[in-house]
């Protein structure tokens, strides 16, 4: 896991960070066996043209990762992989929840910028059990722009007809913010997004890949990808990919994660355009 500074805006909320509350980190600590080495993989875009992913060597994998701030930004970069198994001794409480997140990266007050790399299951191609057992991602801010970019790593070996990763289900939420989601090529499964005050766009090339169904009083309902209705049977769960990204002062943005929103350009925001994301 890598923590980033935080940007200018925070800077001068960083010189006085001892009145802040400390943030809640479980950082993931695997004592079985060692995991598979952790090298540079190729993956497939959904176009079939193929391109290197380096995982980053200063980071090391782990699981079940949360980190809550109370008053800041957070903005790191993390490697998850699901297969370790993490002592109950390293994780917080789940605090209700009767399912514990893979990574959860939250502030109350403050932005929130995460970028993850799933790491495979090993082997060549999931199970019965690996394919219904999702990577469960969540961020969020109660004030704050929430960006989330999710990477999919394949093996070198594998064919873009032989791909296997576990399923992704991915929630982002901010009260007063917008969202900027980027999600794999290969994803393919439902989106909810509720913006009622700001509404919800895609890149183009999101855009072109989606089934609309809905979109009524801001809450948008739709599926990306290659859509079989015979997959959804009554009283089944869907357990592939699954998007679910809500603010109710702020625009969802959603792009693949080899996208660079504005054109290739980050253009120069002010304050409100910062926090709300309008636009």
């Amino acid at each position: 896991m890598i923590l980033a500074p935080d940007d200018d805006t925070s800077k001068s909320a960083s010189k006085s960070a001892s009145q802040l509350d400390a943030p809640q980190v479980s950082t993931a600590v695997s004592v079985s066996d060692p995991p598979p080495s952790y090298s540079q993989v190729s993956s497939e875009a959904a176009s079939g043209s193929t391109r290197t992913v380096a995982l980053p060597t200063d980071v090391k994998p782990s699981n079940f990762t949360r980190l809550l701030r109370n008053n800041g930004s957070v903005k790191g970069t993390w490697v998850i992989d699901p297969s370790l198994h993490i002592p109950d001794d390293f994780l917080p409480p789940l605090e209700g929840e009767t399912e514990r997140k893979n990574i959860a990266i939250e502030s109350k007050n403050g932005t929130v910028e995460a970028d993850v790399t799933i790491v495979p299951p090993s082997g060549d191609a999931l199970d019965a059990a690996d394919k219904q057992k999702r990577v469960l991602i969540l961020t969020s801010s109660r004030n704050g722009t929430v960006t989330t970019r999710v990477h999919e790593v394949s093996p070198a070996t594998e064919s873009p007809s032989e791909r296997s990763r576990y399923p992704l289900k991915i929630t982002t939420w901010s009260s007063n913010g917008g969202l900027y989601i980027y999600i794999p090529r290969t994803f393919r499964g439902p989106l909810h997004i509720k913006a009622p005050n700001g509404g919800s766009k895609f890149s183009d090339a999101v855009q072109a890949e989606i089934t609309p169904f809905s979109e009524v009083a801001g809450m948008h309902r739709s599926f990306l990808g290659h859509f079989n209705p015979t997959e959804f049977r009554i009283g089944e769960e869907w357990v592939g990919d699954e998007l679910s990204a809500e603010t109710t002062n702020g625009t969802v943005k959603v792009y693949f994660e080899d996208e660079v929103s504005s054109g290739g350009k980050q253009k120069q925001m002010g304050f409100f355009e910062r926090l709300f994301n309008f636009g």
